[in-house]
């Protein structure tokens, strides 16, 4: 993990809390003129991450990179990856309600 800090989540507190979905999203603010650049590096550089969460955990991964230039200029999959964004936050929302009514 880029923070340097270790997590102690282990695929069966996936199991217990019924996640299903893992999102990595990426802000990053570059020069205006490297955004669409640093946007596909940050995805890169974050998809054997990815890959790794799959084949270990055997969850879904997505990667979301959100990169804005330093005046603002955003790049065009922004409104693609914010609609991504919401629709896995709709799956996990649905889902716990799912397992949630499961318990009762």
């Amino acid at each position: 993990m880029p923070s340097g800090t270790e997590t102690d989540f282990h695929s069966s507190d996936a199991e217990s809390f019924n996640i299903i979905i893992i999102i990595i999203i990426i802000i990053i603010i570059p020069a205006d003129r490297n955004v669409v650049q640093k946007e596909s590096e940050k995805k890169l550089k974050y998809k054997s991450l990815c890959i790794e969460i799959q084949r270990m955990w055997n969850l879904k991964c997505t990667i979301i990179p959100v990169i804005t230039g330093a005046t603002g200029i955003v790049t065009r999959s922004l409104k693609k990856n914010w609609k991504l964004y919401q629709e896995n936050i709709r799956q996990i929302h649905y889902k716990r309600q799912l397992h949630l009514e499961h318990q009762t």
